[in-house]
């Protein structure tokens, strides 16, 4: 059995060569990946938060904490508001929804909750950024 155990270890290729490198990605590429598009998929989500994207990603919490940790700098809570103000920033800059339903699009049920969110990040409400964002259309406005 011995013989056997060291003939079939002997017939594996070796550990970390770069065929096996070749056909897919590193496991924390493919994390990253997952991740992302888990959050692009969801972001507008209102129930959707850290342990949906445990669950999908068939992980506990803790190592959803360190991978994300490791990877951002930022907790898992924290990457998904800022995921979600960076698709509200867009929304602001390019439509002209009002405020609540980009609030409701980005997954903040209350749009009270979101303005708070907003100008905690952004130093300035969601409306004031909109205007800042297209001047041109502020001027616009004014004549």
């Amino acid at each position: 059995m011995a013989a056997t155990q060291k003939m079939s270890a002997a017939s594996l290729p070796p550990l970390g060569n770069g065929a096996s490198n070749a056909l897919s990605p590193p496991r924390e590429e493919n994390f990253s990946q997952k991740l992302f598009a888990l959050l692009e998929a969801r972001y507008g989500d209102e129930g959707f938060g850290v342990d949906q994207v445990c669950r999908q990603l068939c992980l506990s919490h803790m190592q959803v904490y360190r991978k994300i940790k490791r990877e951002t700098g930022r907790s898992p809570g924290q990457l998904l508001v800022e995921f979600r103000m960076a698709k509200a920033k867009h929304l602001l800059e390019t439509t002209d929804l009002p405020i609540c339903e980009v609030a409701d699009r980005t997954g903040f049920g209350s749009h009270n909750n979101f303005s708070r969110t907003f100008r905690r990040l952004f130093q300035c409400p969601p409306a004031r950024y909109r205007a800042n964002s297209r001047p041109g259309q502020v001027i616009n406005r004014l004549k």
